[in-house]
């Protein structure tokens, strides 16, 4: 008899205090797929991957929003993700500032992942703008970085 046990669980959000092989299963499948369907299949992975990106980022995406509206809107979604991205205005420009990368580990090994990122924001902020990285993790930097310009008329 006595008093009765207490039964804990933790939920989903304990995930991230124990270890898990996700980086490492990401890594042997991209290696396996590199392998099996060469170069030309993982860039079209790549691509087909990049296309339903800017479908789910024009489908948050408000109508007819200036480019601040835009701006902001793509780094929730960023943030969203894992990037804690944030956008910093400049005196002719934006930076879109992230401070995280969630696919650093397979991006080191496939740079295919941080090549379709311009193509990414390109397609969901428009024609009008320029964009130019900046800053890359890969390269040593602390963060990425993306300046953002409106296209002179």
């Amino acid at each position: 008899m006595g008093r009765p046990a207490k039964m804990w669980r933790l939920t989903s959000q304990a995930d991230d205090f124990f270890p898990n092989g996700y980086a490492k299963l990401t890594l042997s499948l991209m290696s396996t797929m590199a392998d099996i369907f060469g170069k030309e299949g993982l860039n079209q992975l790549l691509e087909t991957r990049n296309h339903a990106l800017i479908e789910s980022y024009l489908e948050k995406m408000e109508e007819n929003p200036s480019l601040p509206e835009k701006l902001q809107r793509l780094a929730e979604i960023r943030t969203e993700e894992g990037y804690m991205a944030e956008i910093r205005p400049e005196e002719d420009a934006y930076l879109l500032i992230e401070k995280h990368c969630p696919i650093c580990a397979v991006s080191a090994v496939c740079e295919g992942f941080c090549s379709k990122e311009k193509e990414l924001f390109q397609a969901v902020l428009g024609n009008q703008v320029q964009i130019k990285r900046i800053d890359h993790i890969l390269d040593g930097k602390t963060r990425c970085t993306y300046q953002i310009k409106e296209k002179q008329r």
